[in-house]
């Protein structure tokens, strides 16, 4: 979905956020527009405050990426830095891992499309057009949000919140006219509390609201995906018996993700007459599987 930004009656790219479809974590692309060949850091310490000139490789894209993972590790694909938080579905304090200033509002890209269902208005109005600065939230889903501010809220259990801030960052003298972007130093937390496979089950489970093994499909391509009860020591052995004879799981059509194979696994149900892949809903007697302990 796309965050618009609205001000005197024009709308703004100002964020993308993407949920993954595989774990939930939130993709954020803070819009601009153009390349860049260098760029300045300076930090908030007095031995970093100097900003220091820093040349990039051709053609960079002026956008930036933040991935939130569902793990609770926040990666700046810029930087090539992350923090930690506390897993997305276990959250219970509130971090800002972002700061965005604009130098002004009307020098955001002009959004002239008619914006989809799931895209949002981030209303302006009220705002003069000058300096600005947002901050971006996670934290449970009851955070609070100010008046200026969009609140999405994702399986009643976290929140992304992007707050106007109360009072604008001030950045060098010299980078005044500039788009500035901050990343705090930590997290809440020190280290990564919850591994990958791990953090995929527990949103699967927050999502269908149960503890047990998940089964969604399948598909339009005939896929289903079996989500597991707890992660396996190792890519587990998939054993499915169904009530129709004259169905069948063939070993080429198992797909076991190896980023994620503890996890789940992915496969195909075919008919022993035609050999064909079976795209509509069939009944299974059992799945089971088999991590050989």
């Amino acid at each position: 979905m796309r965050l618009l930004a609205v001000h005197a009656g024009q709308r703004y790219r100002f964020l993308n956020i993407d949920p993954s479809t595989r774990d939930g974590s939130l993709v954020i692309t803070i819009r601009r527009e153009g390349e860049s060949s260098t760029t300045y850091q300076w930090g908030t310490r007095p031995e970093a405050q100097t900003p220091v000139q820093v040349n990039l490789p051709s053609g960079r894209p002026k956008n930036k990426k933040i991935t939130i993972h569902q793990s609770g590790r926040i990666n700046f694909h810029e930087l090539k830095r992350s923090i930690y938080i506390e897993p997305l579905t276990a959250i219970t304090k509130t971090a800002c891992i972002y700061r965005y200033r604009i130098p002004k509002i009307s020098r955001l890209i002009p959004f002239n499309s008619v914006p989809a269902a799931e895209d949002c208005d981030f209303d302006l109005s009220t705002l003069a057009d000058e300096s600005f600065s947002f901050s971006l939230f996670i934290g449970p889903a009851s955070v609070s949000s100010n008046t200026h501010a969009v609140k999405l809220a994702y399986l009643n259990k976290y929140a992304l919140l992007v707050a106007l801030d109360t009072d604008t960052y001030i950045p060098p003298s010299d980078f005044k006219e500039h788009f500035v972007t901050l990343k705090p130093e930590s997290g809440t937390i020190g280290s990564q509390a919850m591994n990958e496979n791990q953090a995929l089950i527990a949103y699967h489970q927050a999502l269908n609201e149960t503890r047990e093994l998940i089964v969604y499909g399948p598909n339009g391509d005939g896929v289903w995906q079996v989500v597991f009860a707890v992660p396996m020591r190792t890519a587990p052995k998939l054993t499915i018996e169904f009530d129709d004879p004259t169905l069948y799981v063939d070993e080429k059509d198992i797909d076991q993700d190896l980023r994620v194979a503890t996890a789940m696994v992915k496969f195909k149900v075919r008919s022993r007459t035609t050999k064909a892949v079976v795209k509509t809903p069939v009944a299974f007697r059992s799945i089971s599987l088999d991590a050989e302990l």
